[in-house]
């Protein structure tokens, strides 16, 4: 996806679909993965969010700056 893509996608997403987009877009969560995230999984001290993803396993990534 191009960055012009990726810009018009997210124009055009209500603000509560928004972080669903660029977690998948920026962190590379499937669908599943992305969608089961909460605000407990955002760790604010370390910038750190910790998903469930497939198989069961945790997979912890830094967020982005759009994404904080």
């Amino acid at each position: 996806m191009s960055c012009e893509q990726r810009a018009a996608i997210l124009a055009k997403c209500p603000i509560w679909l928004r972080l669903f987009v660029l977690l998948c877009a920026d962190l590379a969560y499937r669908f599943g993965e992305a969608l089961g995230a909460k605000l407990s999984d955002y760790n604010p001290e370390t910038r750190l969010i910790t998903l469930t993803v497939k198989g069961g396993e945790t997979n912890t990534l830094p967020v982005t700056e759009e994404i904080e």
